[in-house]
């Protein structure tokens, strides 16, 4: 779930900040907001996730879904596992 806060102007630099807020053995949940240079809150999420075996995210051998940091990401993560 998303929810908009305020408008954000073209050209301007935003800083996005997420975290987990659960870890479980079948599930994850994550929030995250974006900031405005004034750090006011332009847009505030919220998403559970499943965990999902890597076999059913592939297709023929092929993996149909990125599940990784991409090389242009700001930075990466590990997921620890549950207790």
């Amino acid at each position: 779930t998303v929810t908009f806060r305020r408008p954000v102007p073209l050209g301007v630099e935003l800083c996005c900040v997420g975290w987990l807020t659960q870890n479980k053995p079948r599930m994850f949940e994550g929030v995250g907001k974006i900031l405005l240079p004034d750090g006011k809150v332009a847009a505030e999420a919220k998403a559970v996730y499943m965990r999902l075996p890597m076999e059913s995210l592939m297709q023929d051998g092929q993996e149909v879904m990125h599940t990784e940091p991409r090389p242009d990401d700001l930075s990466e993560f590990d997921l620890p596992d549950p207790e």
